[in-house]
């Protein structure tokens, strides 16, 4: 179901990022530079945030920048194999999350709702460089439609709010670049560092115990997997998936047993892994 009213939302900590001004008439396809100024945009979006002093760290805009290249990546390979528009998902795969990083927001991330304030943001973006209103709206509801995930819809019922499922292929094209990433080991680590944030809420649904951080993240790679669409997608969870097995055998108690000693096993095995390739 598409949340009614989402451009109506007033956010307090959104701030639109100051483009060019247009230069011509309304392009009706997104361009390989638009994808370059998506992340230029990005790039702003969150140092404003830093900026700002309060739980947004630059460490943490780092590690959401990653993420959104990854995505970018997952969603290149998927556009080329499904023929589906490639510079169009690239751009929604790289600004996907343009909303999450907040501060005044526990741990500086809004996981349940960012996916409202990161649509309007991105509408807003697309609108000032000069794209018409179909192309903006097919963006939008492809970031709209991105957080219809397991976890974040169990939130969503447990709060009964309404939250926008994928209807396009192109909308199931971005789920599909996102969740891999939680498949990936670096998304995993993601995962596992959030919760392992004291300022999180997720910290405290872990109790501050890595290992149940290390659950938790494997089980929202577990059902990653189960929702994915795009017979790409699942081709590439298959080698991810591979890595990630081999990273779980490094990372168990008792040699993991807080955020240190998961950030070493986490070094060793990337060195292994580096290792191995070279023989």
């Amino acid at each position: 179901m598409k949340e009614k009213n989402w451009g109506q939302e007033s956010d307090p900590d959104y701030q639109s990022t100051e483009l060019p001004k247009k230069e011509r008439g309304p392009s009706h396809r997104i361009e390989r530079a638009d994808v370059l100024k998506a992340r230029n945009f990005l790039v702003e979006t969150y140092q404003n945030q830093v900026k700002k002093g309060g739980q947004v760290t630059a460490e943490m805009a780092k590690t959401n920048l990653d993420h959104a290249d990854r995505v970018a990546e997952n969603a290149r390979w998927i556009a080329q194999n499904e023929g589906l528009d490639i510079e169009m998902l690239e751009l929604a795969a790289t600004c996907h999350d343009c909303g999450k990083l907040k501060c005044g927001y526990r741990g500086g991330i809004d996981t349940f709702r960012h996916h409202i304030t990161g649509a309007k943001m991105i509408y807003d973006f697309l609108q000032r460089l000069g794209k018409t209103p179909k192309v903006c709206d097919e963006v939008k509801n492809m970031v709209l439609a991105h957080s219809a995930i397991p976890f974040i819809k169990r939130w969503a019922d447990d709060n009964e709010i309404g939250l926008p499922e994928p209807l396009t292929q192109e909308e199931f094209a971005l789920r599909d670049a996102d969740v891999l990433d939680q498949i990936d080991i670096w998304g995993f680590k993601k995962v596992v560092e959030i919760r392992q944030n004291h300022d999180s809420e997720f910290y405290e649904e872990d109790g501050g115990d890595i290992q149940k951080s290390i659950e938790s993240a494997l089980l929202t790679a577990q059902e990653a997997e189960k929702i994915l669409r795009t017979e790409t997608a699942k081709k590439i969870a298959a080698g991810y998936g591979k890595r990630l097995v081999r990273l779980l055998r490094k990372i168990q108690a008792p040699k993991v047993v807080d955020l240190k000693t998961w950030q070493e096993s986490f070094q060793e095995f990337l060195d292994e892994e580096a290792k191995n390739r070279h023989q």
